[in-house]
């Protein structure tokens, strides 16, 4: 199965975890680059901001098309209890580009109701994930992560 991992990272967390999965399952990695300067404080709080309001935003262009794959492996961060703003402006460009889809989160608290989120995210695709992951901040700083990935991957194998 052709795959591609899509990831979004402000912090570097999430794309720790994209790298870690492309590398398990050989796929290509797509880095999401947003336009606007998400840096800082200020990048912090308009991130929150404009995820709460449901903004889009403008990506910088990308070299692979998600048309070109059976499986699309999207990660993002979550903003204010929300997919960040760029990976949900991808999604909206791309969606009807993607066959399969699977989904990670990262997050930097343990939240009650992550699967509200993956459920954002499926509902704006259009379709349901093959597989689903949510790790938080500190999983990912302890490298405490690797019983999940291997749930995660056996999922998407199945």
């Amino acid at each position: 199965m052709r795959t591609l991992i899509i990831y979004y990272s402000r912090t570097q967390t999430t794309k720790k975890i994209a790298e870690k999965i492309a590398e398990k399952l050989s796929a290509d990695i797509l880095e999401i680059k947003d336009k606007k300067n998400r840096t800082g404080i200020k990048g912090y709080m308009t991130a929150g901001s404009d995820a709460m309001r449901g903004a889009l935003t403008e990506l910088e262009e990308f070299d692979k098309s998600p048309a070109d794959y059976d499986l699309c492996v999207l990660a993002t961060p979550v903003w204010a209890w929300r997919p960040s703003v760029p990976i949900s402006t991808f999604i909206e460009k791309q969606k009807e580009n993607m066959g399969e889809v699977a989904l990670i989160i990262t997050q930097g608290a343990e939240p009650p109701k992550q699967e509200n989120i993956f459920g954002m995210m499926e509902e704006k695709l259009g379709k349901k994930s093959m597989a689903n992951l949510h790790l938080s901040t500190l999983q990912v700083k302890k490298e405490a992560y690797e019983e999940q990935i291997k749930e995660f991957i056996q999922k998407i194998h199945s």
